[in-house]
């Protein structure tokens, strides 16, 4: 059997994570040799190599910041791509690179939505956009002014920094419910100095959507989320990147619980309610949604949250990520078994 040797490039805390433990073996059966590669070395020397499957998003924006180390590690990379073209990487830097920005994630999402990104006039469903993209606002901190001429869109809003990895404080989100949480002297005033972005929440019944997608193959995963915002005057309401799921049919890594943001989510879910919620969700859309995306943005690997607004079932895509987490991974046998 001819082996075909691919090299996989990922933080220590993602190998797990990503699904990759235990992979290795499977692939071996199937004629594919995985093979960790260390970027403190010479890529070459560790090869030759097919190809080459990555999840460098956080040296990515850890070389941005200036980090020496990370951006040493992405150069050795980047060189060794550049000297091999004869290797596929999956997927190139220059198209992840517009994930690591919240506002440039949405800025593509929009015009992908339009059709402009993706070169395709057919940019709807059933006399409808296929998709939609919440409102949204960037900022340089939380702390500047709000003004009626800034296009603020409708509270509530989630904010949360602009960069999408990197860090914990990347993944945490606020959930504000108005105007005057962004007011200097406010008792509860949302506080980031770092760059952010305003995101306007939409009701969705606490359900959401993940999808995976590896090339052609689409997955899709029901998660607890957010419950509805009423209407009216509210606090703010801190979200970290992790709780733990009272809702049965889901699980999430655990996290300390505690009433201030426990609240927020929608824990307990029945039966028939989960089931009327997965009957709204149009899967031939969110196929056409996969598709759209992958084409815009040009990546085999991605993962992407859909939400249905509570009241009229439209389908927002609020967020997109490149090689998204630990049960999109369980399709990746099928990007083996595809080798």
């Amino acid at each position: 059997m001819t082996h075909s040797k691919v090299g996989f490039v990922f933080l220590q805390k993602k190998l797990k994570s990503s699904g990759f433990i235990g992979l290795p073996e499977y692939a071996k059966e199937r004629g594919v040799d995985l093979v960790p590669i260390d970027l403190t070395l010479p890529v070459a020397e560790q090869g030759p190599f097919d190809i080459i499957v990555h999840k460098v998003t956080d040296l990515m924006e850890l070389a941005k910041r200036g980090n020496v180390a990370a951006k040493a590690q992405l150069d050795n990379f980047l060189s060794f791509t550049n000297a091999h073209p004869e290797v596929t990487i999956l997927d190139p830097l220059r198209n992840i690179d517009r994930l690591l920005n919240r506002a440039e994630t949405l800025g593509v999402l929009e015009d992908c939505r339009s059709g402009k990104e993706a070169d395709d006039p057919q940019a709807e469903e059933a006399g409808e956009p296929l998709f939609y993209v919440p409102a949204n606002l960037s900022l340089p901190s939380s702390l500047v002014p709000l003004t009626d001429d800034m296009n603020v869109p409708p509270f509530p809003v989630i904010c949360k920094r602009l960069a999408a990895c990197s860090s914990e404080l990347s993944h945490q989100m606020v959930l504000v419910s108005s105007l005057s949480h962004f007011s200097p002297g406010s008792p509860d005033r949302v506080e980031i100095d770092d760059p952010v972005i305003l995101q306007q929440f939409v009701d969705h019944d606490g359900i959401i959507f993940k999808v995976y997608v590896l090339g052609d193959h689409v997955s899709i995963m029901t998660r607890p989320s957010l419950r509805n915002v009423e209407g009216g005057e509210g606090g703010i309401q801190k979200i970290p990147k992790t709780f733990t799921d009272r809702a049965g049919s889901t699980s999430t890594t655990a996290a300390p619980e505690t009433d201030q943001w426990l609240s927020a989510f929608l824990t307990t879910v029945d039966d028939a309610f989960l089931a009327r919620k997965e009957s709204e969700l149009d899967r031939g859309r969110v196929e056409k949604i996969a598709k759209r995306i992958q084409k815009c943005l040009g990546l085999t690997f991605l993962g992407f949250d859909v939400i249905i607004e509570s009241r009229t079932r439209r389908h927002y895509v609020v967020d997109v990520n490149y090689f998204s987490r630990s049960r999109f991974m369980k399709v990746t046998n099928v990007g083996v078994d595809s080798m």
